[in-house]
């Protein structure tokens, strides 16, 4: 029974997530980059506790020390100036939306100009476009996910009310 109360919950917390997303998209992102930044900072610590160990001057060690005081710089820029990681976020999002859909669009094309990949692909091609030249449409993008998390955790807790696992 505890098992069953437990995944309710789980399935609870991703409905009142979703919800948040929605109501505080800025708090949201927020968080993210939060803890985006705070992540970069304790990877460059880590490295460079390990080359402060070795204290080697190989280039190897010195490569892995400057990575790590670049990875430093750039979580500190995102902790302290979270609105211009707006923009670059949307660019890198779209970036890759683009670039997955054109490599969804040649291999639909090796395969026999499949009509559902090659119209997945120039969909994925479009929304990378428009994502990365206009910062709301990453807004419409957050409220997207805060809706599949509501969904997801409605659909969940009423077939866990339901099946009871």
């Amino acid at each position: 029974m505890k098992k069953h109360g437990s995944a309710f919950a789980h399935w609870l917390i991703l409905a009142v997530l979703g919800v948040v997303i929605i109501l505080g998209r800025q708090l949201a992102k927020n968080i993210v980059y939060t803890i985006i930044g705070a992540g970069l900072i304790l990877v460059a610590a880590a490295g460079v506790a390990d080359w402060w160990k070795e204290k080697s001057t190989k280039p190897e060690a010195l490569s892995r020390l400057i990575g790590s005081v670049v990875f430093c710089a750039i979580g500190l820029w995102i902790l302290l100036n979270p609105g211009a990681f707006d923009t670059l976020l949307n660019v890198v999002i779209g970036l890759v939306l683009i670039v997955a859909g054109l490599i969804w669009f040649a291999r639909g094309w090796k395969l026999g100009k499949d009509g559902l990949i090659l119209t997945l692909s120039a969909i994925a091609v479009i929304l990378g476009l428009v994502i990365a030249c206009n910062n709301a449409a990453t807004t419409w993008v957050v409220i997207a996910e805060g809706i599949g998390l509501i969904y997801v955790g409605v659909s969940g807790m009423i077939t866990e009310k339901r099946f009871g696992r």
